[in-house]
C-alpha cells in the first residue's frame, strides 16, 4: 500500500476545501492506532533513482556538500564517487597538485573542509555566557595585545575584572576595587581601560557629574580654567599568594590628565613608558581632536599630582571622518590607538576603522619631562597598489603584518654573497566604485645575510620597505556605518580572519604559508582565481550571533570569543563540534579569594 496516499483527504468534485478542512479531514482519517504503529516513512527525496541523487549533490556548493556527507547515510555513500570529490574539493583553497592520484580522497576533502571551516554556521558549537552579575554591558572591553585569551571590563559596582578565556571556559583572574586606588566609586566611573605592552592595566577614572574637583588654572586667559582632572591610575604585576588577585600594594602610578570643561576622553593606549589619550573638543569655536601624548616614567610608587603633555597633536573632525564610507565623526565614538614595535611606534586608528589610517614615532620622547625636542610628523599610512593590473593605482590603508616567513642564506647568481629574505601579509582596505574592499597584501624585503638581524624587524616604515602586491580579496568584507564600525581580530598563527559589523560575523579562512610561497593559481579553486589579475577570492563563512559585537578575539586558531551587548560570545569550529548550542548563566562570577 502507498503510504503516501493512504491519508491523502479526498476532495469533492467541483468543490474547493480550505487548508484548514484539508487538515481535519487528515486528522479524522487517521486512528490512534495506525499513528502508533505506521512505520516511519522515508524521505520522498531518498526515493529518487540514485542518478538523480548524484545530480542533486553535483550541483551542490560545497558547503552544502560537506553539510550532507555528514548528516546522511544515503549522501554519504553517494558522495564517494571519484569524480563527484575531485569536483567539489577543487572549489575548497588548497593545493590542487596530485589529487588524481591521491587515496583516500574522502578523507581529504573532509581534512580541507574542516581545516578551512566550512559549515562553521552550522557545526560550530556556540556558547553564549551571559552578562554576570553587575556587569551591564561590555562596550568597554578590551584585549591583552600579548595574550589574547585575556580580556578586561568593567561591571557596575566600578571594579575591573580581568577574565581569562579558556576553550571550554570562562574564569575571572582577579579584581580590581577602586578603593585599591584611594577612589570613592560613587564619585568616579572608568572611561577607558587599556593593556600595555607588558601585562600592565591602566584604567582612567573621571568624576561624575557633579563631584566638585580641583579648579586647575591653565595660565592662559583666554584658554579658560580647567573644570576637572581625569586621574590615570597604572596596577602594577604583583599577585598575591593565591595568584588570584594583585597584591595590596597594586597601584603603580596615579596621575591626573587636565581636562577643559568641553574636552571628553574618546581614546587611550598606554605603552611601557608613555601614555597616548584622545580627547574631543565639544566646542564650536574649536571644533577639533585632540591627541596628547605624555611621558610618564613608569616607577614604583610614584608620587600623585598633575603634568603636562610632552606632545601635542590636533586633528581636526573633518579629517577623522570618512565620507565615503559614511564612518561617524570622532564625537559620536572613540578614535582609537595603540603602541607597536616595542613602544616605539604609534598607530591612530579613524572611528570605527580597524586599520590604522596615520602613526607616528615616539622613540624620540624624552626621559625628562620639559626637555625640548622635535616633534615628529604624524605619517599618513598609505600606499599605491596596482589591483587591475592596468596601471591605475590605489590607496590602501595597510595594517600590521599577521605573518612573516624569513628565509636566509639565499644564494643568487648576481649576487657576491648570501642573501635573507623575509615577506610578509597585511590586510589593506582601499576604495573601489565608493565602496571598501579588503584584500591580503604581500610583500618583500631583502638584505645580506651579514646585515640581518635575523628576529623580526621593526614595523615602523615597512609599507615604505618596498612594493606591495594584493593576492587575495576578502569577499563580503564590509565598513560598519555605526559608531561601532567594523570590529577585527586575526589568529595567532594568520590562518584564521574574523570581522564583525553591528551583529553580523564573518570568518575567512586561509593557508598563510602557502600565499607566501606564490604559484596562487595552484591554491585558490579555479572559480576563485582571476589570471588577469593574479588575485584571488576568499569566500566568507557567516556565524550566528546573538547580540552587537564590540570586542573579538581569536585564543586560537578555532576559537573565537565576541564580547556583546547579550555576554560573551564563544565559537569552537574544530573538527569535534557538531553545532551545539548552550547558553551559560554567570550569576555568582566570584574569583576564589575575593
Amino acid at each position: 500500500m502507498d503510504l503516501s496516499n493512504s491519508y491523502r483527504p479526498q476532495r469533492p468534485a467541483g468543490k474547493a476545501i480550505s487548508i484548514e478542512e484539508a487538515w481535519s479531514q487528515q486528522q479524522d482519517s487517521r486512528s490512534p492506532m495506525d499513528a502508533k504503529e505506521s512505520p516511519l516513512e522515508v524521505p520522498r527525496l531518498l526515493k529518487m533513482p540514485g542518478e538523480m541523487l548524484h545530480l542533486i549533490c553535483h550541483h551542490m556548493d560545497v558547503d552544502s556538500f560537506f553539510v550532507v556527507l555528514q548528516t546522511c547515510k544515503s549522501f554519504f555513500t553517494i558522495g564517494q564517487y571519484r569524480p563527484l570529490l575531485l569536483r567539489q574539493i577543487g572549489r575548497i583553497p588548497g593545493l590542487r597538485l596530485g589529487l588524481e592520484d591521491l587515496d583516500g580522497l574522502l578523507d581529504e576533502f573532509l581534512s580541507r573542509a574542516r581545516k578551512n571551516c566550512l559549515a562553521a554556521g552550522i557545526f560550530a558549537e556556540m556558547t553564549l555566557h551571559t552578562v554576570f552579575h553587575h556587569v551591564p554591558s561590555l562596550a568597554k572591553a578590551v584585549v591583552s595585545p600579548i595574550a589574547r585569551d585575556r580580556l578586561a571590563t568593567v561591571d557596575g559596582a566600578g571594579n575591573i575584572l580581568v577574565l581569562k578565556l579558556r576553550k571550554q571556559s570562562i574564569e575571572l583572574e582577579f579584581k580590581l576595587w577602586p578603593s585599591d586606588c584611594d577612589l570613592n566609586v560613587k564619585d568616579y566611573d572608568v572611561v577607558r581601560i587599556a593593556f600595555t605592552n607588558d601585562g600592565r592595566i591602566a584604567a582612567l577614572y573621571r568624576p561624575q557629574p557633579g563631584v566638585l574637583t580641583k579648579n586647575f588654572k591653565s595660565g592662559n586667559d583666554d584658554a579658560g580654567a580647567y573644570d576637572f582632572a581625569v586621574t590615570l591610575v597604572v596596577f602594577d604585576l604583583c599577585f598575591n599568594e593565591d595568584r588570584v588577585r594583585y597584591a595590596p600594594d597594586v597601584v603603580q602610578l596615579r596621575r591626573d590628565f587636565l581636562c577643559y570643561k568641553s574636552e571628553d576622553p574618546i581614546g587611550f593606549s598606554m605603552a611601557g613608558h608613555f601614555v597616548s589619550c584622545i580627547a574631543r573638543s565639544n566646542s564650536f569655536s574649536r571644533r577639533r581632536t585632540v591627541m596628547r601624548v605624555y611621558h610618564i616614567g613608569l616607577k614604583p610608587r610614584t608620587t600623585h599630582g598633575p603634568f603636562s603633555p610632552e606632545r601635542t597633536y590636533r586633528f581636526p573632525l573633518e579629517s577623522v571622518g570618512t565620507a565615503a564610507t559614511k564612518t561617524p565623526r570622532a564625537s559620536q565614538c572613540g578614535v582609537e590607538s595603540s603602541f607597536v614595535d616595542n613602544d616605539k611606534t604609534l598607530n591612530i586608528f579613524a572611528p570605527g576603522e580597524p586599520i590604522h589610517r596615520w602613526w607616528t614615532s615616539v622613540r624620540d620622547l624624552p626621559a625628562e619631562p620639559g626637555r625640548s625636542t622635535s616633534i615628529p610628523p604624524i605619517e599618513n599610512n598609505k600606499i599605491e597598489v596596482d589591483i587591475e593590473k592596468n596601471g591605475n593605482t590605489y590607496e590602501f590603508n595597510v595594517g600590521m603584518p599577521f605573518h612573516r616567513c624569513h628565509v636566509s642564506s639565499l644564494t643568487e647568481p648576481d649576487e657576491p654573497e648570501p642573501l635573507c629574505r623575509e615577506s610578509y601579509l597585511a590586510i589593506g582596505v582601499c576604495i573601489v566604485d565608493a565602496k571598501p574592499r579588503a584584500f591580503i597584501v604581500r610583500s618583500e624585503d631583502t638584505v645580506f645575510a651579514r646585515l640581518c638581524d635575523h628576529p623580526r624587524r621593526s614595523f615602523a616604515r615597512f609599507p615604505q620597505w618596498s612594493e606591495w602586491q594584493a593576492v587575495a580579496l576578502l569577499a563580503g568584507w564590509r565598513q560598519g556605518s555605526s559608531s561601532i564600525g567594523t570590529v577585527m581580530s586575526i589568529s595567532t598563527g594568520g590562518s584564521k580572519i574574523a570581522a564583525a559589523t553591528w551583529s553580523q560575523v564573518l570568518i575567512w579562512s586561509l593557508d598563510p604559508a602557502m600565499l607566501q610561497q606564490g604559484e596562487w593559481e595552484l591554491y585558490f579553486p579555479r572559480r576563485d582565481y582571476n589570471e588577469r589579475t593574479k588575485i584571488g577570492r576568499i569566500r566568507p563563512i557567516p556565524l550566528r550571533c546573538p547580540g552587537v559585537v564590540y570586542k573579538l578575539t581569536w585564543i586560537d586558531e578555532f576559537t573565537l570569543y565576541a564580547a556583546t551587548d547579550h555576554g560573551l560570545v564563544r565559537w569552537n569550529m574544530d573538527s569535534r563540534s557538531y553545532g551545539q548550542r548552550q547558553i551559560i548563566v554567570l550569576k555568582d562570577f566570584e574569583a576564589p579569594g575575593t
